[in-house]
């Protein structure tokens, strides 16, 4: 296997259920894998892994150009391509802190009010995602 440089690049596709929230060539992406976080480069060795909710950092060189929470999902990487299959994908850079805030208080309720174990169990899934991206929201 060859070892990347930093002018290398892998292509980096986030796609969710209902659009490609980014499609480019990047010089790493950083994932929130389910066991922790995994740096991607060109030439990466293949991969298929479950994801947590958590931001996507994208790099260009050394410096991160975007920053993407998404709500969990599946990466794959093969070759010099890295596809992300997420839930929902939201651009850090585009969203407001009282919005985050907002969800998770209603996310609150809605546990709350949650009338089974099975309405509890997608709820508090739900709240621990709110508290996920208000807490990416803060940095």
């Amino acid at each position: 296997m060859a070892e990347a440089k930093i002018t290398d690049k892998l292509t980096l596709d986030l796609v969710t259920p209902i659009s490609v929230a980014f499609s480019k060539p990047v010089t790493m992406a950083v994932v929130p894998g389910a066991d922790g976080v995994m740096g991607i480069l060109a030439h990466h060795a293949p991969i298929i892994s479950t994801l947590k909710a958590g931001v996507v950092e994208i790099y260009d060189g050394n410096n991160i150009t975007d920053q993407i929470f998404i709500t969990g999902g599946f990466v794959e990487v093969t070759g010099d391509r890295c596809t992300v299959l997420a839930e929902e994908a939201i651009d850090l850079s585009k969203f407001e802190r009282s919005t985050a805030e907002a969800r998770l208080e209603k996310a609150k309720k809605a546990f709350d009010k949650a009338a089974n174990d099975h309405d509890k169990a997608r709820e508090e899934k739900n709240v621990q995602v709110a508290e996920a991206l208000l807490a990416a929201v803060r940095h």
